[in-house]
């Protein structure tokens, strides 16, 4: 167990290394990273319910990681985001961060909906798994108070792989980017029909002697490959 101390806190606070760039004009963010432990020992009396100032490095670090994404959520999210971050506090950057992120998180349940309501006839069971499982597993264990920037359950990202998949985000909204790519590629996938992908994923399969079902595969690009098609621009799905 770690108490907050400012020496047992340089190694969590080396995750606010970022804000030295969001700065203007050089500015050192120091006074910004103290009160970033302020915001950390209120985070950390919510997470014992108000039974301990100390819980473990790692949790510490975990829990700060949580408060820096929902700043830069905030930060992300207004035009001008150094001078918010000179002149709002850690705190109230810290809060509507998670108002931000909240939002997102109901955004990302209607496009789930859609993406239900698009899905692709298929067979393959790491898609439906996914679509059926692992999203509603990622919405039932997100943790938006004390590890935004996790997946939740997913330990990573989800089993089924995208034709575009931006992994340099995370949390909910690396969730929310997925949720709308998998939709564009449902929609893409639409002009093809169930038999036609079937037949696709089946030759697919046994060329390489496997269970077409069974394979961890995109689908979209298995048909451009194998109907010699150009790479599409989901963007205007």
């Amino acid at each position: 167990m770690m108490m907050m101390t400012n020496k047992n806190w340089e190694r969590p606070l080396a995750g606010t290394a970022w804000l030295s760039g969001a700065l203007p004009g050089g500015a050192q963010p120091e006074n910004f990273k103290r009160e970033l432990l302020f915001v950390l020992s209120e985070q950390i009396e919510r997470y014992t319910a108000g039974k301990s100032s100390s819980v473990p490095m790692e949790t510490a670090e975990n829990i700060l990681q949580s408060i820096l994404y929902c700043v830069k959520a905030y930060l992300q999210a207004i035009p001008d985001a150094g001078t918010a971050a000179l002149h709002i506090t850690p705190r109230i950057l810290f809060q509507e961060g998670q108002r931000i992120l909240s939002s997102e998180v109901e955004k990302a349940r209607h496009i789930w909906t859609d993406v239900k309501k698009t899905r692709i006839p298929t067979d393959l069971y790491v898609y439906n798994s996914t679509v059926d499982e692992g999203i509603k597993g990622f919405f039932s264990t997100y943790d938006l108070k004390f590890a935004a920037h996790e997946n939740g359950a997913l330990c990573g990202f989800p089993d089924y792989p995208l034709f575009c998949d931006d992994r340099s985000l995370e949390g909910i909204l690396y969730m929310k980017r997925y949720l709308e790519q998998m939709k564009r590629e449902n929609i893409w996938c639409a002009q093809f029909g169930k038999n036609k992908i079937r037949s696709i994923l089946l030759v697919h399969g046994l060329k390489y002697h496997l269970d077409y079902r069974e394979m961890i595969v995109n689908i979209p690009e298995l048909v451009v490959e194998y109907l010699h098609l150009p790479k599409p621009d989901f963007n205007l799905m």
